[in-house]
């Protein structure tokens, strides 16, 4: 069987040639490829000559670093204004992953037994979770992740993160003293940047009636800050989308 693998993938799009004819073809995540899981292998068609081909090599990042590596081609378009938006829209798919894996994540696979009554556990929280933070702006859920990071709050079960995602409840910043108590300096470096990142207040400029648009420094600059802080901070933070990666013995 004809095989071609993917070229470029981001959050929305696979971009391969066709092993026969050669055409570059875009397959969109949920329109064409119907699955927003990692494709390691699948069957496709080519749009032109109608023919099948098997599709691989997919790229393994988490979905607010695919979002930040598309921005390069929202650069090179010259689209600024996107790439504002998506960036901002990076650091929000991160605060809400941090969430995840601390409050659902690790307790659930801290815990020896896993069985069904777990997993159904999980999933309620998991809907309540979202209920409770769907409408916090980006500055209540950087808060969020801010003083979970600091405090390094970590429930041991699930029960224990039941009790805490019922109280969420908007919060200042964390302040200079909980920031300096921090003895991982290099934590702290990074959580002072997120609390001091001027990326929220330019995205509402371009986003609501000013239309602002910014210039490609300012696009450069975010871009650089996000990919700076969120990329390494996802790996110190060990922070991942799969709730198999926390189970004791998945590793």
């Amino acid at each position: 069987m004809l095989t071609a693998k993917i070229k470029y993938s981001d959050y929305e799009n696979i971009v391969v040639d066709c092993p026969r004819c050669g055409h570059e073809l875009v397959f969109n995540r949920a329109s064409d490829l119907c699955t927003f899981e990692l494709i390691f292998g699948a069957n496709v068609s080519c749009f032109d000559w109608k023919g099948g081909f098997w599709l691989n090599g997919d790229s393994v990042n988490e979905r607010h670093e695919a979002i930040i590596y598309s921005c390069h081609d929202l650069l090179e378009a010259k689209r600024y204004m996107n790439c504002i938006l998506n960036i901002c829209q990076a650091y929000e798919m991160f605060f809400s992953l941090y969430l995840r894996v601390k409050l659902l994540y690790v307790p659930f696979g801290a815990n020896s037994n896993r069985g069904s009554k777990a997993q159904a556990k999980m999933n309620q929280l998991s809907r309540e979770l979202s209920s409770k933070t769907k409408k916090f702006t980006f500055w209540k859920m950087r808060n969020l992740f801010l003083h979970l990071a600091i405090d390094s709050i970590q429930p041991s079960n699930l029960g224990e993160s039941e009790t805490y995602i019922v109280a969420l409840a908007n919060s200042n910043p964390p302040e200079d003293a909980e920031l300096n108590s921090l003895v991982d300096r290099k934590l702290a470096h990074f959580l002072e940047r997120i609390r001091r990142t001027n990326i929220p207040e330019l995205r509402n400029e371009v986003v609501h009636k000013e239309g602002y648009r910014p210039t490609r420094t300012e696009a450069e600059d975010a871009l650089g800050e996000a990919r700076s802080v969120l990329l390494p901070l996802t790996w110190q933070l060990d922070v991942h989308d799969d709730v198999n990666w926390y189970c004791k013995g998945s590793r």
